[in-house]
């Protein structure tokens, strides 16, 4: 998928669901694999053509992305200068659109929560974490936006499993995947009278399945 979005050509189409395909789909393809100097590595704003001057929630996620993968491979300074820009994105954000300025906090947080956690201080990152999960548990998710780049929930499973304490990773790795099947449930649900069979639908329908 990657390969083919970066062989599309401008001129483009200026809508929040291309920007977040442009920036979401080489996020997650890092941080999913935990490629963490990859996701370092992201250059903002590709391709450059596209009109990201519209779209500081969608640019917001490749800083995510950067600064998660800075802290977590050992580059620190690089992950407080990135997260200086992810708070300077959020502001811009949430001063339109308090929806998407909640959506980018969580992203701040849970980069900033393993930076320190990276930087040695445990209790501070777990809390920081603790924090994000929480914020994006009390967001309402509209059925037709896009679900989080890497759920804070997940995020914070990991750094439990991480402090040696499986049994409350496992807790929150059920819940995380409690919100994946609500998202699942909206999806098949909108979709009820669509004369559609694509592939994602049909994934979405046998995870349902499965119980």
């Amino acid at each position: 998928m990657l390969r083919e979005l970066e062989g599309v050509e401008p001129p483009y189409q200026a809508h929040a669901a291309s920007a977040y395909t442009f920036a979401a789909v080489p996020a997650r393809l890092a941080l999913e694999r935990h490629q963490w100097q990859a996701a370092a590595r992201l250059t903002p704003r590709m391709p450059r053509e596209y009109p990201w001057e519209a779209a500081a929630a969608m640019e917001a996620i490749t800083y995510f992305a950067r600064a998660m993968g800075a802290a977590r491979s050992g580059r620190f300074e690089q992950a407080r200068a990135d997260l200086e820009t992810l708070a300077e994105l959020q502001e811009r954000v949430a001063a339109k659109s308090p929806y998407w300025g909640t959506q980018v906090e969580v992203q701040r947080l849970s980069a900033l929560a393993w930076l320190q956690f990276e930087e040695g201080s445990r209790d501070a990152g777990l809390a920081t974490m603790r924090q994000a999960a929480e914020l994006e548990a009390s967001t309402e998710k509209h059925p037709i936006t896009p679900g989080e780049v890497l759920p804070a929930r997940e995020l914070l499973a990991d750094m439990l499993l991480d402090l040696g304490q499986p049994g409350e990773a496992l807790t929150e790795y059920q819940a995380a995947a409690e919100v994946a099947r609500g998202y699942y449930d909206a999806l098949v649900e909108v979709t009820a009278n669509a004369d559609t069979d694509r592939e994602r639908l049909q994934h979405a329908r046998g995870y349902l399945a499965e119980g």
